[in-house]
């Protein structure tokens, strides 16, 4: 007697677990999305129009006034969409045999105070080959409006003529733009 309620109460919970599981396979939706999902993205458009480049060939130490009278390259970047971008200027070093040290070339960008160009915040380099990143300036553009960029580069006046001799500095500008604030 004991074996039949046991053997009953086992073929109750086998045939409701079993009903369930039927009414669950024949109730259950399954949705399928038919169309292509649209993602729209703001305006990324920064134009950059470039002067000439710095020249330092046979160029020696020199004061921090004497650097600031030099010649400057110049740039402007222009934020051609609707809304604002945000701007990170770098200076990337690319190695050679006889590289300057980057405590040994000072710079200004826009008539700023001269300072070393190792006193800059460093980043990742994204240019081929570039050995050194340093953060010039990140800056916000206004949709519709041009920003120039002067950077003055110069050997620093406390360069001996052992240090200094047959060196080069050889640098790129790199420019990272994104989208908003």
């Amino acid at each position: 007697m004991k074996h039949v309620k046991i053997i009953s109460l086992a073929v109750v919970i086998i045939l409701v677990v079993g009903i369930i599981s039927i009414t669950f396979a024949k109730w259950s939706v399954k949705s399928e999305q038919k169309e292509l999902n649209t993602l729209t993205v703001g305006c990324l458009e920064t134009t950059i129009i470039e002067g000439e480049s710095i020249g330092l060939t046979n160029l020696y130490p020199v004061t921090d006034q004497q650097g600031m009278n030099g010649k400057a390259y110049t740039f402007t970047l222009e934020n051609t969409c609707d809304d604002v971008q945000k701007v990170q200027i770098n200076l990337e070093q690319f190695a050679t045999t006889n590289s300057f040290n980057a405590s040994q070339m000072k710079y200004s960008l826009n008539d700023s105070e001269p300072t070393y160009i190792n006193s800059l915040e460093l980043m990742n380099p994204i240019l081929d080959n570039a050995t050194n990143g340093y953060v010039l300036i990140t800056d916000e553009l206004k949709p519709g409006v041009n920003y120039e960029y002067n950077l003055k580069m110069w050997i620093d006046e406390n360069v001996t003529t052992e240090e200094g001799t047959n060196k080069i500095f050889k640098t790129r500008v790199s420019i990272i733009t994104s989208y908003g604030k």
